[in-house]
């Protein structure tokens, strides 16, 4: 079969499972915004009709869509349908990387619950959206399953009672009703709280979190600063970590050492009955990392191999970040209209999971094959493994822009049947 009937017929067999979960109107927004992202490569919605080529106008086909994206909890039902119809890919999982992300509105003024965030690329504040987002990893390291993404304006939120740990919680939560508790969620020292740690062990919520250093810690049932503690932990093991930047792959050397440790009481004095995992980690050279874990490890050897390994991981969720906003152009959405950012945020983010999710494994195919040229020495292997995505992304919309969403319309069932009946009789 032709690469580009193969994605095609991916993209059919993907967006069907959604269908019986909505009705057809809903269904084909959903299916003519994933397309449109697709095809265009970009998340204005003007540019999103455009390359839908409905026969209708360009404005009546906006309107269209931008009624369906103000439909009020429609993200919560978009979410809790992605998570069920994946939950089976979702599974195999071993980490739940999540990480907090921003939209930087510099100039934008009349959309809805505009606030300060923290520009991550300038390391200012300015106006805009926080996003809080999930993707799931595998024991191996070689998939990406973009999961889970909200996002939220403090101010919009709740009221008084809302807060960015509630937010956090009520995410993992989300996807862990859909999977099982084995995963392990990692986060990096932004959930050094311990609001955060505190109900992920009374709900048996694996996690690693690296730590800052200015907590304390009960060992043998005498309060310590983790900080002086973790230095002081005998370094027995050798880790080397895979880290991959622009595609280039970097090893980096850890000496580490792992000991159980407690958190004090939350309300009261002493430490807590459950047990966690301090892992130290030093390269030589250039500084220390501290790891306070809640997984299933017995030994001091398999509490290190699980932490350097999880959050190794880590840097995919950052370059995946980095690749969204690239080739799609996240922080140029353009919607004046609060519900409207969140529906169309979670959308946006259902469609990144066709692409890491369904298109990895025809990778090698479509870059190999597509006439344009994406993969400039194709005889190179490296070319083809890593992270591809920023190639694959290209390649789609290549594949995407000689089709018409229309010639894809999946045939009525009930109406083959009862076409069937009449024949027969």
């Amino acid at each position: 079969m032709d690469i580009k009937k193969r994605v095609l017929t991916k993209f059919n067999q993907v967006t069907a499972k959604y269908k019986s979960y909505f009705s057809r109107p809903v269904y084909k927004f959903i299916r003519d915004i994933s397309f449109g992202i697709l095809r265009s490569g970009h998340v204005h919605l003007s540019k999103i009709g455009s390359a839908l080529e409905e026969k209708t106008s360009l404005k009546k086909t906006t309107e269209r869509l931008s009624s369906h994206l103000g439909r009020v909890g429609l993200d919560k039902e978009l979410t809790a349908c992605h998570l069920e119809v994946n939950k089976r890919t979702f599974r195999q999982a071993k980490y739940l990387i999540g990480d907090m992300s921003d939209i930087n509105k510099a100039y934008a003024e009349k959309m809805e619950g505009l606030g300060r965030v923290h520009d991550g690329s300038s390391g200012e504040l300015c106006n805009g959206y926080w996003q809080f987002n999930i993707i799931g990893v595998d024991e191996a390291g070689t998939s990406i399953m973009p999961m889970l993404s909200t996002l939220f304006a403090t101010d919009k939120e709740g009221g008084k009672g809302f807060s960015e740990n509630k937010k956090i919680l009520e995410s993992v939560a989300t996807v862990s009703s859909h999977l099982e508790k084995e995963q392990i969620f990692v986060y990096d020292r932004g959930g050094d709280r311990i609001k955060l740690m505190m109900p992920w062990i009374k709900q048996k919520q694996y996690f690693i979190i690296r730590q800052t250093g200015l907590r304390h810690i009960y060992v043998n049932n005498e309060l310590k600063k983790l900080k002086e503690y973790a230095k002081r932990i005998n370094r027995p093991h050798r880790i080397t970590v895979h880290t991959r930047r622009r595609n280039r792959l970097k090893a980096r050397l850890f000496e580490c050492g792992a000991r159980q440790v407690y958190l004090p009481r939350e309300h009261g004095s002493g430490p807590m009955d459950t047990a966690l995992w301090l892992v130290s980690a030093r390269e030589p050279g250039k500084g220390w990392c501290w790891y306070l874990c809640f997984i299933p490890a017995e030994t001091e050897a398999a509490a290190v191999r699980i932490a350097m390994q999880g959050y190794g991981y880590r840097w995919k969720i950052e370059e995946v970040h980095r690749q969204i906003k690239s080739d799609y152009h996240l922080e140029d959405i353009c919607l004046r209209r609060y519900t409207a950012l969140k529906n169309f945020n979670v959308l946006f983010w259902m469609t990144m999971s066709f692409l890491y999710q369904h298109m990895e494994g025809l990778s090698l195919e479509v870059l190999q094959h597509l006439k344009v040229q994406v993969v400039y020495r194709r005889h190179k292997l490296k070319e083809y493994i890593g992270f591809v995505y920023y190639k694959l992304a290209k390649a789609v919309k290549i594949i995407f822009a000689e089709i018409r969403l229309r010639r894809l319309t999946l045939k009525d069932e009930r109406r083959q049947i009862a076409q069937l009946c009449l024949a027969l009789e």
